[in-house]
């Protein structure tokens, strides 16, 4: 009797296992993995773009001011930001079409459209700030930002079903208690008649 018990238990744990457990190669983990997929994707579509163009001492400088100023700071962390030598090769491959060589900060909308370029500049980041403020359009005299296309994004992964281990152990726990009654009537029959 306990032999079948236990095959059944062997049974439906088995049953339990899922094929699509992979192993991950540096520690030798089992996971599903559909579990590794990124969830979470910040919605940076509405940030602006701010470029550091230059070379050398001017460029560090300058690179320098959205590190300490906490003003440039903070619009450094609230849009893509970007330091660009002007002697490397992307910058001769993708900018010196339509940017000088010279030390130059240009903003760009969402869109990429340039917002303002400044080519001399101040030499302080405080000089800058004055310069920026006053030379830039307000953002409410800009156009109201277009609504961007949907991004594509994959359909969702399947919700993993529910885990079989608490049916076997139902199953499990009915089989052993079934067996124990009709083991218990077995003997009771043998011992009464």
């Amino acid at each position: 009797m306990n032999a079948r018990i236990f095959a059944l238990l062997v049974l439906l744990f088995a049953s339990t296992a899922n094929a699509e457990l992979v192993t991950d190669r540096a520690y030798g983990v089992k996971h599903n993995p559909a579990e590794l997929r990124l969830t979470y994707r910040p919605q940076d579509g509405d940030k602006q773009y701010v470029t550091v163009f230059g070379t050398g001492a001017r460029l560090t400088e300058a690179k320098g001011w959205f590190e300490t100023n906490p003003e440039l700071k903070r619009l450094k962390e609230s849009s893509h930001f970007n330091c660009i030598d002007t002697t490397s090769v992307m910058f001769r491959d993708r900018y010196a079409s339509n940017t000088p060589a010279t030390t130059l900060i240009r903003i760009q909308d969402q869109r990429g459209k340039t917002i303002h370029e400044f080519s001399n500049l101040p030499m302080s980041a405080e000089a800058f700030i004055r310069k920026m403020n006053h030379e830039c359009p307000r953002r409410e005299q800009d156009d109201p930002p277009q609504p961007l296309p949907p991004p594509n994004t994959p359909a969702p992964a399947p919700k993993p079903s529910m885990p079989l281990w608490p049916i076997a152990l139902i199953l499990a726990t009915i089989a052993a208690t079934v067996g124990g009654i009709l083991g218990i009537k077995a003997k009771w029959t043998e011992t009464h008649f």
